[in-house]
């Protein structure tokens, strides 16, 4: 069971990660995302890799966040997806998921393929 000063702290991670998605939101000026990774994005991703490699949460997710509104992956090989992302948090030959959950929620991204290709994004919040 977790202490209160951890819901806490949960609590307090979770409404910055809000207030940056919403200020990001209310700012963001970027033309429509692309399947092409720009240099930023390329980026994001590669520090989305690395950080999820060393088990950390918050950050990896508030770049996926930035990260999805710059890149749409669809109609890319899921390799590529992986190549950028790195190894995703589970997947089958119909979809690949990550994952971001710091134990009382958290969002995941699931990559819908068909033949080998992503064909749809899902965000979905974890409860």
């Amino acid at each position: 069971m977790k202490s209160s000063a951890s819901i806490r702290l949960l609590l307090l991670f979770a409404s910055i990660l809000m207030a940056q998605t919403m200020a990001g939101l209310a700012q963001d000026k970027s033309p429509a995302a692309t399947n092409r990774l720009s240099e930023d994005a390329a980026k994001l991703a590669r520090d989305i890799a690395d950080r999820r490699g060393r088990g950390e949460v918050i950050r990896p997710l508030m770049d996926m966040h930035k990260l999805m509104r710059l890149w749409s992956p669809v109609g890319l090989p899921k390799e590529q997806v992986i190549q950028c992302l790195g190894q995703p948090s589970s997947g089958t030959d119909k979809v690949i998921i990550y994952r971001f959950d710091f134990g009382d929620g958290g969002w995941q991204w699931e990559f819908d393929l068909e033949k080998g290709v992503v064909s749809k994004v899902h965000k979905v919040s974890l409860e």
